[in-house]
């Protein structure tokens, strides 16, 4: 009897440390969402980047469908601002899903990743007050909301490596595909992890069947039926999902289907300095395209040129085959080709953009065009007032508490483009149980990484904005990491001291 007492004492103990363990997610999201609103409060201006936001609003207004995007954000815009018809509910709508990626980090770090709480904590609050995301949220643009859908994604993968469940099959299909949908950039990620995620999961399984003492047959047939059923869920939920957005957007726009109709357009400018007239698919045409272009095409700086201007690589396939579809298609199997003969020319090309981001003019010059300076066209500041009642003339120039922020966080923006350095000291430091969901995170950043850089055709700031949250959860765990390994040695010197 009288051991009950301390026992009881012992067990409350432990129950009450882990309760102080634990974090209070709503109101971690009430902490983010307060600092934003108190941050919207001095800077509530709506901002836009030319041509990608006029894009955006004529979907909204008209149901028009974009070759060159994605459709869903017109939707989104024309959804939240229906009641208001104010693009303010839009700017509220993105705080709210950025606060929602400042906690997702905090919860992914916790949960998954096994940091402290303390950690999970300031990174997450350090992610609120990021300078890309609070730039971001207030553009007329998919940033925000495709990070959302990216984070709630892995939040969903990480769930299923920890412990695989059929109901979150369909929440990793539909968020790969809703992302997608959003950003094709994101189409490798999402495919090769529809196979790869269920294989991550079964690895103890897969190693059971194939390379341990031999089990029971049934024992074999249940872990590979298992495995197999989980495969197929996820890969034939993901490319079936998949299929569906291209014969929705097909029918939406009385086109063919697909995911949009200019990708190849984009992905042969980006590749034009590899390219050669061997690549392009009808060959009788090749030297009308190929030769006395205005710009060398060698020249790695001169891509936009030849993505826009009438008489260059794009324009004068456009001008020969007078069909778009055909047009686009034959570019995309231009750059394949290209691809296929000459790898290392288009990782070249991604190594040249990377490190046109650490010439100060062009960083410098990547950040006012970003920042969307230009002046705003009549025609789409009269819609702006009229449907919205905003006089938004002089918001290009119009300096803001989050744009001179974006300005200023240069030497940030340097610890980002070193995203591959902190993956790899955050995986030479793996605790136990860190070493699977940090294997793959760090898959997911390589590729996103590369993708940065290898399929666009000038340096741009703005796609730096989801590697910076994933910088933020390597450090975290760094962090953490290395803060243990202190304290060890720290213990270890001061028990030899005291020998």
């Amino acid at each position: 009897m009288g051991d009950i007492p301390f026992n009881t004492h012992v067990y409350t103990m432990i129950n009450v440390n882990k309760q102080s363990n634990q974090i209070n997610y709503g109101t971690l999201f009430g902490v983010v969402f307060a600092i934003k609103w108190l941050i919207y409060l001095v800077d509530s201006n709506v901002q836009f980047f030319i041509g990608d936001s006029i894009s955006y609003i004529h979907t909204a207004r008209t149901g028009w469908i974009p070759e060159d995007r994605s459709f869903l954000y017109g939707f989104f815009i024309r959804w939240i601002s229906s009641v208001s018809h104010s693009l303010s509910s839009v700017v509220g709508g993105q705080i709210l899903l950025s606060g929602i990626v400042a906690v997702g980090l905090g919860f992914i770090l916790k949960e998954y990743l096994s940091v402290r709480k303390g950690i999970a904590l300031s990174f997450a609050i350090i992610c609120a007050l990021e300078p890309l995301q609070l730039m971001f949220e207030r553009y007329v643009m998919t940033e925000s909301i495709c990070l959302a859908v990216f984070v709630l994604y892995l939040t969903m993968v990480l769930g299923y490596l920890k412990r695989p469940r059929f109901f979150a099959i369909v929440g990793i299909s539909g968020l790969g595909v809703l992302l997608i949908a959003f950003r094709i950039s994101f189409l490798p990620v999402v495919v090769i992890g529809a196979f790869l995620i269920p294989l991550l999961a079964a690895r103890e399984k897969i190693q059971k069947l194939f390379f341990a003492a031999p089990g029971t047959a049934g024992e074999k047939r249940k872990i590979a039926w298992a495995l197999g059923l989980h495969l197929v869920l996820m890969g034939g939920g993901t490319l079936g999902g998949l299929q569906g957005y291209q014969y929705l957007n097909g029918a939406l726009s009385e086109k063919r289907p697909a995911f949009q109709y200019e990708n190849g357009f984009f992905l042969i400018a980006s590749w034009a300095p590899v390219l050669k007239k061997q690549d392009f698919p009808i060959q009788e045409e090749a030297d009308a395209i190929f030769d006395n272009l205005p710009f060398d095409l060698k020249d790695y700086r001169f891509r936009e040129s030849q993505r826009w201007l009438p008489d260059c690589l794009v324009g004068r396939i456009k001008a020969r085959f007078k069909e778009p579809g055909r047009a686009n298609q034959l570019s995309l199997e231009t750059a394949r080709n290209a691809l296929k003969r000459d790898p290392l020319g288009v990782i070249n090309l991604a190594w040249l953009t990377y490190r046109d981001f650490w010439i100060s003019a062009q960083l410098d010059e990547a950040l006012h065009w970003d920042r969307g300076e230009r002046p705003l066209p009549k025609e789409f500041s009269t819609i702006l007032l009229k449907d919205y009642s905003l006089n938004a003339e002089d918001f290009p120039q119009r300096k803001t508490l989050t744009n001179q922020y974006f300005f200023h966080a240069v030497p940030w923006y340097y610890i980002v483009l070193l995203l591959p350095v902190i993956v790899l000291l955050t995986l030479f430091s793996c605790r136990e149980g860190q070493m699977m969901p940090l294997g793959y995170l760090g898959g997911v950043v390589g590729l996103l990484f590369l993708l940065s850089f290898g399929v666009v055709s000038k340096t741009v700031v703005r796609y730096l904005h989801p590697l910076a949250w994933c910088v933020l959860l390597f450090f975290g765990v760094l962090v953490n990491n290395y803060m243990i390994l202190l304290e060890k040695y720290i213990r270890r010197v001061a028990m030899e001291q005291k020998s």
